[in-house]
């Protein structure tokens, strides 16, 4: 009955409207079955509690909220990396996988961090896994690598599975190793992985001999020799260990390899992959200066048919994305130097017009302007740095710790042989919405700006920004 009056009242508001009458009934036709199945009452109601339910959780509980869309979206690498984001955002730690601490899934800790799920990683199996979880829960706590390999099913976890927990850190809280270790090979080839698994199973065989020796010649309690010694081989980079942590897991976990020089990014660059990436919304930024920072992940060289010249096809990464740049003639040769593979670069580039004939669709290239590592920008970009602090902020406690800062950062660029540096550092008070230049006048502090921003610590109630001209 309701639905007839509103149609007679559609129809007739309509019709005065000028609208004509048989595409009024049409639409009304229309609503009839979208609202047969789509958002009626019952529908409308189970959407909106389960909102409240969510929005209820996330807002008491972020941290089992996150941990639980992390383990949903595990194969989703752009959505786990946006939840990763925004638990940092909230101060939340997401830590790498840990043998005495992690569960098959994503949890979160007593002290309220996101912890890794192992099941998460390639190579590591569930049911592995659930097996590690319950010997660990029945047990005790795993008290070294060797102990690890004495109890846990070698059968199941074996080499692979060790390895891929070994690289995404899930034995880092034994102390005393690092990753490399596992992977390193001695003389005859042996990695220290291989000697640890077959430490293990002489350690499980010990117990075998113990229960036939009564009745053979297997004197009791044969000794399986002793633990393996820890190589003496170099820790990986901080990149190399991203990628290894990248390659197992999917993504980073400990960090990105551009956090280091996020302040460079936020400070020097206008754009990003993403908008490089898109050819087709080239055409806006026709003779504008485009600055974006990115890692180098690949570079082939390769050979022009026509001139047999070298050009090269260059894959760029950066937090959200990935590009393949190709260059030819100069625009390669002036800055091939700099496409090495672990890389980090500030790169400058110009969008031009390519010549087509008339009538044809306009073809744009990308143009290097600009090149250098991002970790010149501090030199070669900065001319200042910028300390912006509210005046409820400013205190006697807050000027000592910049003043240490600044005598530690010189002390730091002086040993390491850059003298105590070149950059000024100028003051921006905010107060009543209004920002404000301090003049020291005779008193100018200059930094090293590579160390300083290094060493400036980040609990301060103020911000860091990098100038250039």
């Amino acid at each position: 009955k309701l639905m007839e009056e509103l149609q007679t009242k559609f129809i007739y508001g309509g019709t005065q409207k000028d609208y004509r009458k048989e595409d009024l009934d049409q639409i009304w036709e229309e609503w009839k079955k979208f609202a047969s199945y789509a958002f009626n009452k019952s529908h409308a109601t189970c959407y909106a509690f389960v909102s409240y339910q969510t929005a209820w959780l996330k807002a008491n509980y972020m941290a089992e909220f996150l941990a639980a869309n992390m383990t949903t979206e595990i194969n989703d690498l752009k959505k786990v990396t946006e939840l990763i984001e925004e638990a940092a955002a909230q101060g939340i730690a997401v830590l790498p996988p840990d043998v005495n601490e992690s569960e098959l899934e994503f949890t979160v800790n007593k002290e309220g961090a996101i912890r890794f799920g192992l099941a998460a990683l390639k190579g590591v199996g569930a049911s592995a896994v659930s097996e590690i979880i319950e010997e660990r829960n029945r047990n005790g706590r795993f008290t070294s690598i060797f102990n690890f390999v004495e109890r846990v099913n070698l059968r199941s976890c074996n080499r692979r599975m060790i390895e891929s927990m070994a690289a995404v850190g899930a034995f880092d809280g034994f102390g005393g190793l690092h990753r490399a270790q596992f992977f390193d090979a001695d003389k005859d080839g042996k990695t220290f992985t291989e000697k640890l698994i077959a430490y293990g199973n002489k350690a499980q065989n010990k117990g075998d001999a113990v229960q036939f020796s009564i009745f053979d010649d297997v004197p009791a309690g044969t000794d399986p020799g002793a633990s393996p010694d820890l190589p003496a081989c170099a820790p990986w980079t901080a990149y190399e260990q991203l990628q290894r942590e990248r390659e197992i897991a999917g993504f980073y976990i400990s960090g990105h390899p551009l956090d280091t020089f996020r302040l460079i990014i936020k400070s020097f660059t206008n754009t990003t992959l993403a908008t490089v990436e898109n050819r087709s919304g080239w055409g806006k930024y026709v003779n504008k200066k485009l600055t974006f920072a990115a890692m180098v992940t690949k570079c082939q060289e390769k050979l022009t048919r026509t001139t047999n010249k070298p050009y090269g096809i260059i894959t760029l990464e950066d937090y959200d994305t990935s590009y393949e740049w190709m260059l030819f003639s100069t625009n390669y040769s002036q800055y091939k130097h700099l496409f090495e593979p672990g890389q980090f670069l500030l790169i400058t580039a110009q969008v031009v017009e390519r010549y087509t004939k008339e009538g044809e669709e306009k073809q744009y290239n990308l143009n290097p302007l600009n090149i250098i590592y991002l970790s010149d920008a501090y030199t070669k970009a900065c001319t200042r740095i910028r300390i912006h602090v509210s005046i409820k902020d400013v205190s006697e406690n807050l000027a000592n710790i910049i003043k240490e800062t600044v005598e530690k950062s010189q002390a730091a660029s002086k040993k390491a042989k850059r003298g105590t540096g070149r950059t000024p550092i100028v003051f921006t008070v905010v107060a009543n919405g209004q920002e404000f230049t301090m003049d020291l006048y005779d008193y100018q502090m200059k930094v090293d700006a590579e160390s300083f921003v290094e060493l400036f610590p980040k609990n301060l109630p103020c911000k860091l920004t990098l100038e250039g001209n």
